[in-house]
């Protein structure tokens, strides 16, 4: 069975993709969100961790991140959220 592949991502289309998967995976309330677009561009832009994961090509996981100190050695996940179709499907 193919599993997804995660890469980095930083374009307006891909970043728009990851927030509609966060809000239909996190279900937040009505005119809320989990995290905006322009934030995630903002982690991208800073040098921070914003990925998402495909499996034939579609974005099937999403995750944002941000390095806290020490410097370059702590990463710490601000929000991730993964398809229904692949959570149980490992990650070996």
């Amino acid at each position: 069975m193919p599993k997804p592949v995660p890469r980095e991502i930083c374009d307006l289309p891909d970043l728009i993709k990851a927030c509609d998967l966060f809000n239909r995976v996190w279900r937040p309330a009505p005119g809320a969100g989990i995290m905006s677009v322009e934030m995630m561009r903002s982690f991208s832009h800073a040098g921070n961790y914003v990925s998402a994961a495909h499996l034939d090509g579609r974005m099937v996981g999403a995750a944002v991140a941000y390095f806290a100190d020490p410097p370059g050695t702590v990463l710490r996940s601000e929000v991730t959220a993964a398809d229904a179709s692949v959570r149980a499907a490992g990650s070996s």
